[in-house]
């Protein structure tokens, strides 16, 4: 029969330095702890790391433990339905037993023990990870990211010891957690989260600096919506090599790491094939996208298309443009020329490089009238151009002239 250790839960600490957290690892192998040991930030998230016998088998928590599971399940069991696991996941995670799921799935055959062996490794690697940026952070101040407290709860640890035995031991996992983490720090990206996701402010000059090929794959995958963690998915590329690549443009200002909710808070997210490009799935209606920063226009444009029985995408803010484009495909654009951060030369140049937009209709939004700027922007790709404030007549001209609309083309007919 195992020995159960008793340990008292540890008083609230103010900040917990790096040392201080590898220390609190190493007395539960130490003592032989069975239980609990859990970290706290200021912000109230929490770190659980199961121990059996001195031996970490299990973490859980941190800031995304949905997205943590999506990623393990693409890439362990990719034949497995998320949607259908994530209400079962749900309450798995609520109750900290979510490595029941590990269990469930090996004895399902859905995983192999091996598997279930990198799954338990890899989680606990990286919370490892993110306990010490949490400590590191807490140091030097960093808002909302202090790691506030430390608490052992003498609890029955997860029955699956069986399941990962003695292949590497906990000394070992807690240095690689660590290794990485001074590695991070090595090349500038103590300030950078993998759980944030990169995001374009400044396309336009990004454009300028790389080849079309990976301008096409950085609109792809850095939409704020892949996390750091995420593309290093679907990327097949480690973290370091992803932060270290980015880095010379998150300085500049060109992409930017924001924080994004877990899946639970955004459940339109779905679980995707990441060995192919995101794509959206058409309907059998027309869909019409306006990008410009007047929200008039753009109502104005919503209602006119909305009214013909067609469906339409407003795009106010220039930055998400692209991104937002290449998500939805729409089947014909009407296109700002003016906005700021970016312009509709830059944003139809950099459509017309992507073969699925080399035949879109793109009419061009102007309140000018100059012949310059219309010969500039058909050298940029634009097919046509309409006034401002826009027509009705106009609008759907436009639309029935590129666009075989049946509900249109009667209507001319």
């Amino acid at each position: 029969m195992h020995r159960l250790i008793e340990m008292q839960p540890l008083q609230p600490r103010t900040i917990l330095s790096t040392s201080e957290v590898i220390q609190e690892f190493n007395t539960c192998i130490k003592t032989k702890y069975t239980g609990m040991l859990e970290f706290t930030n200021s912000s109230g998230h929490r770190w659980h790391f199961h121990y059996h016998l001195g031996s970490i088998i299990w973490a859980s928590g941190g800031f995304h433990p949905y997205r943590r599971w999506r990623r393990n399940i693409e890439r362990y069991a990719p034949g497995l339905n998320w949607e259908q696991l994530f209400v079962g996941l749900k309450r798995l995670i609520e109750s900290n037993t979510d490595y029941k799921l590990v269990l469930f799935l090996q004895k399902q055959g859905k995983i192999q023990p091996l598997e279930a062996c990198e799954i338990a490794e890899s989680t606990i690697k990286k919370l490892v990870f993110d306990v010490l940026q949490q400590s590191a952070a807490a140091s030097s101040n960093a808002t909302n990211r202090n790691l506030g407290k430390i608490n052992q709860v003498c609890q029955q640890p997860p029955i699956i010891s069986e399941v990962l035995g003695n292949r590497v031991s906990t000394e070992s996992l807690i240095k690689k957690g660590y290794t990485l983490w001074q590695n991070w720090v090595k090349v500038g990206l103590s300030d950078c989260y993998p759980d944030q996701a990169p995001i374009l402010r400044q396309p336009e000059l990004l454009a300028k600096e790389v080849n079309a090929t990976i301008y096409h794959s950085f609109v792809q995958l850095f939409n704020g919506k892949n996390t750091l963690r995420d593309l290093t998915l679907k990327t097949r590329q480690d973290i370091l090599l992803i932060g270290r690549s980015l880095l010379p443009y998150t300085l500049r200002g060109l992409i930017e790491l924001v924080d994004v909710p877990d899946l639970i808070n955004s459940p339109e997210e779905k679980i995707s094939n990441t060995s192919q490009p995101t794509t959206k799935t058409k309907s059998s209606r027309t869909l019409i996208a306006c990008v410009d920063d007047s929200p008039q226009i753009c109502q104005s444009l919503e209602q006119i298309i909305q009214s013909a029985g067609m469906d339409s995408l407003k795009i106010i803010d220039p930055i998400q443009a692209l991104p937002t484009l290449i998500q939805q495909q729409p089947d014909l654009i009407f296109l700002d020329l003016i906005m700021p951060m970016t312009n509709g030369f830059e944003i139809c140049k950099q459509l017309r490089r992507m073969s699925r937009f080399a035949n879109t209709p793109i009419v061009i939004l102007t309140s000018s009238e100059g012949s310059f700027d219309q010969a500039r922007a058909k050298a940029f790709g634009a097919t046509d151009f309409i006034q401002k404030p826009v027509n009705k007549d106009a609008v759907l001209g436009c639309i029935r002239e590129y666009l075989r609309v049946p509900s249109l083309l009667s209507m001319a007919g």
